[in-house]
């Protein structure tokens, strides 16, 4: 069991306007009762974090739902919020939205006492896998907590009409703050983080700085034992207590990423009032749940997607109940989404094995050699004008395209800008063939931008489509973009997620990684559930803040419209399997080999 200390440091700063929070007769709430939807599923990614920005009018507080999909900030109210007056549904009020830079990857979420930070997606420019952690680069941008305001609530309001339409227009949506340049990693969090002398130590401790919003007195948490503590953040405080989410590793042999994550509330002498376990339906998978936020006056709320019988998931607010007086051994649940946990799917190949000789393989093939392989995709650049683009298209649900069932879906950056769209990078893409990357990188900016304009009509050479089945469209998509760092790009067949997941290509070592002690530099991170498809290239584990243990991947993802690399908490990848390309000089398939320590 984790345990937590706080080491004997007065505590800064005391919450202001709590509301008070009944220990008893909280009334009983049904799985509905505790879920509100926030939006329908669309392709792309989902509401990625959740944080409390203010205090409301008398009895409410303000909430704020980062949503990368519309490069947008989702604005609640949560009407007397302690959970005692019932469904989450009926107190969760719409106030409005404000847009982001829709370049601007969200990564993590600092909470200071007037301003609330997020911070982009770190990036390791040209050292790629071999960065530094000192050397990522990373922006943050600024919120105000009095964002919403008499004054600026009508605007809000207009902006959250135009938000789920082709009409939403970043460009002119009332901006939710200002973006700052960039800079190292935490720049500005007024958090500092420690960790032991080695890497796998079981302790970190946090102390905040004078701008920080939970109290600045210094908290030390340790893993439990066998366990391995990954990261720790602090989140909200409420009712004089702080809340502490912790994500562990625990051990395994099965080839399969396992994690836990835990709250852990304190009192003010560090005494451990509760452990709440973050458990859910959708806990596996790549639109797993993303964030949790803590009110003032002690109620949880999480983030996350909802099975609904006979359709398709949403994304929901959950509440997962109050922060309340209880033993340590008290423990509880905070329950994040509806339905079954999807079972990875294994068993016999769904396609044919290809013999050896059926492609042309590097002559050594390593953790060099395969990033030296991807690199082209990385570098790429490329333009588009999407000012003639069917409005009709700019919709998460896309447009209809003649002769072909599914509707074309182009990339966020597309759909959102008005104007020249450029990206380094190829574009996110779920393609027929390695060819139709060869295509891009032949076309011209004129030739991609007439592609868009008259897609309704039937023209061919679209540049990204979220969309799958679509003939026609350019780019490349995660099972692609391992093919090639794989050296497998003569392959007669096209590789798809089940490729990887059922070994259903000699290319592979013949069994998984037996855990995540085993991953280098060029192996690769799957997952093939029944809602869930994707694999990502491990690059490199690192600590950052000085502390959190993160993963650095290299993927093509919807998430950044193409090939893009990402610096993961590896609770994101829980339930996630792990593989290595047969025939590399550096490293083995798993036999004998000795695990490494992350």
């Amino acid at each position: 069991m984790a345990r937590l200390v706080l080491l004997p440091f007065a505590l800064g700063m005391a919450l202001a306007a709590v509301l008070p929070v009944r220990p008893q007769g909280v009334p009983e709430q049904s799985g509905q009762d505790r879920v509100s939807r926030i939006r329908a599923e669309a392709d792309g990614g989902g509401p990625s974090h959740l944080f409390w920005l203010a205090h409301g009018v008398p009895g409410s507080e303000i909430v704020g739902i980062v949503d990368p999909l519309y490069a947008a900030i989702r604005l609640y109210a949560v009407s007397d919020a302690d959970a005692t007056h019932g469904a989450i549904q009926s107190r969760l009020i719409r106030l409005g939205a404000c847009a982001l830079p829709v370049s601007f990857r969200p990564w993590r979420i600092h909470q200071l006492k007037r301003r609330v930070l997020i911070e982009s997606m770190p990036e390791p420019g040209s050292a790629g896998y071999r960065v530094k952690p000192a050397a990522l680069e990373t922006r943050m941008f600024r919120m105000r907590r009095g964002l919403v305001t008499p004054a600026s609530l009508g605007r809000l309001r207009l902006a959250l009409a135009a938000l789920d339409s082709p009409r939403w227009n970043p460009a002119t949506a009332p901006s939710c703050g200002s973006l700052m340049g960039k800079g190292p990693i935490g720049v500005g969090a007024s958090v500092v983080m420690r960790r032991g002398l080695h890497h796998a130590a079981p302790t970190i401790t946090i102390e905040g700085g004078p701008a920080a919003l939970a109290p600045r007195a210094r908290l030390t948490v340790r893993s439990g034992q066998g366990y391995r503590l990954l990261s720790v953040r602090e989140l909200e405080p409420a009712r004089a207590r702080r809340v502490i989410q912790t994500s562990e590793q625990l051990p395994g042999a099965d080839g399969v990423v396992h994690v836990r994550q835990r709250l852990i509330i304190t009192r003010r002498n560090g005494q451990v009032v509760r452990h709440i376990d973050i458990v859910g339906g959708e806990l596996a998978g790549k639109s797993a749940f993303r964030d949790i936020a803590v009110l003032p006056t002690g109620e949880i709320l999480a983030l996350g997607k909802r099975f609904v019988p006979g359709r398709r998931p949403d994304f929901a607010l959950f509440s997962c109940g109050l922060i309340t007086e209880s033993t340590p051994a008290a423990g509880g649940s905070c329950v994040k989404s509806e339905g079954p946990l999807p079972r990875a799917m294994a068993g016999a190949a769904s396609q044919r094995t290809l013999e050896p000789s059926a492609w042309s393989s590097p002559r050594s093939l390593n953790a060099r050699s395969i990033f030296d392989l991807v690199r082209p995709l990385l570098d790429i650049h490329w333009s588009v004008d999407t000012r003639n683009l069917p409005e009709p298209c700019r919709s998460a649900a896309g447009c209809s395209v003649p002769d072909q069932g599914p509707n074309f879906v182009p990339l966020r950056g597309i759909r959102l800008t008005r104007g020249t769209y450029r990206q380094t990078g190829a574009p996110y893409a779920q393609t027929e063939s390695l060819a139709d990357f060869d295509r891009l990188r032949r076309a011209t900016a004129p030739e991609l931008s007439a592609a868009l304009a008259h897609v309704m009509e039937g023209k061919r050479g679209w540049p990204g489509n979220l969309a799958d089945g679509l003939r026609g469209d350019l780019g490349i998509d995660c099972s692609a973009l391992l093919q090639i760092g794989w050296g497998r790009r003569g392959a007669p067949v096209r590789w798809s997620t089940a490729t990887i997941t059922n070994f259903a290509d000699d290319a592979l070592c013949t069994r998984r990684l037996p855990s995540p002690d085993w991953l280098r530099a060029g192996d690769a991170i799957g997952l093939r559930t029944g809602e869930t498809n994707h694999v990502m290239l491990f690059a490199e584990p690192m600590r950052i803040d000085g502390a959190n243990i993160a993963w650095l991947v290299l993927e093509s993802s919807s998430s950044c419209d193409g090939v893009c690399w990402s610096v993961y908490d590896p609770s994101i990848l829980n339930g996630w399997s792990l593989y290595r390309a047969a025939g590399r000089s550096d490293v083995p398939c798993p036999r004998r080999s000795q695990p490494r320590t992350m």
